[in-house]
This record gives structure tokens, sequence and C-alpha cells, in this order.
């Protein structure tokens, strides 16, 4: 009978922890004016929240990058700034 000795859990455990080869894969990254166009049409984020139906920390965290906005999202801001999608959201290349 074969066991599972200390050293084939410690080479299981290491392998899957070695970085993985870096990928020729494109990375995109979204950026937004946000807070310039709020400030521009003098609104806040409370504001652009309720227009949106969404809690002012959500509209917070976009603003900041922390999160990107699903693309219905993207575009209910874009409709409630009565700007274009493009003009709130900037697709940002990040190499690969």
């Amino acid at each position: 009978m074969v066991g599972i000795t200390d050293q084939m859990v410690f080479d299981e455990v290491n392998k899957k922890s070695q970085p993985r080869e870096a990928s020729n894969k494109i990375k995109y990254s979204v950026d937004n004016n946000i807070c310039f166009i709020i400030t521009k049409k003098n609104l806040t984020q409370v504001d652009l929240a309720q227009m949106v139906g969404v809690k002012r920390e959500y509209i917070n965290r976009i603003i900041n990058r922390k999160i990107t906005p699903t693309v219905p999202l993207a575009m209910g801001i874009a409709k409630a700034l009565k700007v274009s999608v493009e003009e709130v959201f900037t697709l940002i290349e990040e190499g690969g």
C-alpha cells in the first residue's frame, strides 16, 4: 500500500503556488470621467446613485476604479448624465 508522504504534500502545495507564465493576452481596464461630469452638471455622487438605482458607495467605487460597472450600468450612468458612454468611460490597454 502506498501512502501519501509529507514530501508529496509539500510538492503539491508548492506546485500550485508557483507563478504562472506571463500570458500574451492584452489586458484592459476602464477609466472614467464621472467625477468631472457630475461636478460640471452640479450633481453629487448621491444624485447619480439615485438616478441609476445604486448606492452612493457603489458610484464612489466606480469613480475610484475599485470596480468596473456592468455594461447596462455603464450605459445607465451615461444616459442619466445625458452624455455618450465614450464620454464617461475610456478603455485602457494595459499590455500583456
